[in-house]
């Protein structure tokens, strides 16, 4: 695991890259990358009823995906929950609550194989074939490339192994038809889960795209941009 000042700086490199509009990067970043294997631990998730108790009944608890960039330009990817994302949990010891993802790499074998539903291998097959046009697209889109993941925590099982596939998804349905504007992307970045030890992609109530992208945020909200507090902290310096 690397400590708590690299994982910060990886993902400030990734938000400051964002911020810059500079697409060449990224494509070189993510070139060969499939996606990320991770096991939600129990200790990413041991909060208690009164912590969940603070949102809105209306509103989910959700898990975190952070992707970074290393100083020498490899890609990162780490996992936590919403309710350690915050400053309070910064200054008690938010590292044990933190899960690094291995990325997966283009022609790596994979225990089992993921035949799957065809919406789901349509949304991997998306990123596989489109994802060179579509980064520099969304590097110059109003919001940028995507800052981090938001992921329903019902919708994702602990203690077991997962592989959450790069996707793409068709920006056509819901709010984001509504907000649509000609500089946004016709594609929106996703991941497809797919569980190891059962064999199947995860999905809830028939549809396999479980993530959503920030930006944008939406304030009032567990999306809010002040909750996901691993974008803004201090980087701390461990070596004083």
């Amino acid at each position: 695991m690397e400590s708590l000042e690299t994982i910060i700086q990886n993902i400030q490199t990734w938000k400051n890259l964002c911020a810059s509009k500079t697409f060449e990067k990224f494509a070189k970043t993510f070139h060969g990358a499939i996606g990320v294997h991770f096991i939600i631990s129990p200790e990413m998730n041991t909060s208690t009823g009164e912590q969940k108790k603070m949102l809105p009944p209306d509103e989910k608890n959700y898990y975190h995906a952070y992707p970074g960039i290393t100083a020498d330009g490899e890609l990162k990817y780490y996992m936590i929950h919403a309710i350690y994302d915050t400053e309070e949990y910064f200054e008690k010891g938010i590292l044990k609550h933190i899960v690094e993802c291995k990325i997966l790499r283009t022609g790596e074998q994979l225990v089992g194989s993921p035949i799957s539903p065809e919406e789901a291998n349509r949304l991997i097959g998306n990123w596989q074939k489109k994802h060179k046009e579509w980064i520099p697209e969304q590097t110059d889109s109003r919001y940028g490339m995507y800052q981090a993941f938001a992921i329903p925590e019902d919708d994702v099982p602990e203690s077991i192994p997962l592989i959450g596939f790069f996707a793409l998804k068709e920006n056509l349905n819901g709010i984001e038809q509504k907000q649509k504007q000609e500089q946004d992307s016709n594609l929106i970045a996703d991941l497809v889960f797919w569980d190891l030890k059962y064999q199947t992609f995860l999905h809830h109530e028939g549809y396999y795209d479980l993530a959503r992208p920030v930006p944008p945020f939406k304030k009032g909200s567990a999306l809010a941009e002040e909750n996901f507090y691993l974008l803004t902290c201090p980087v701390p310096n461990e070596h004083l």
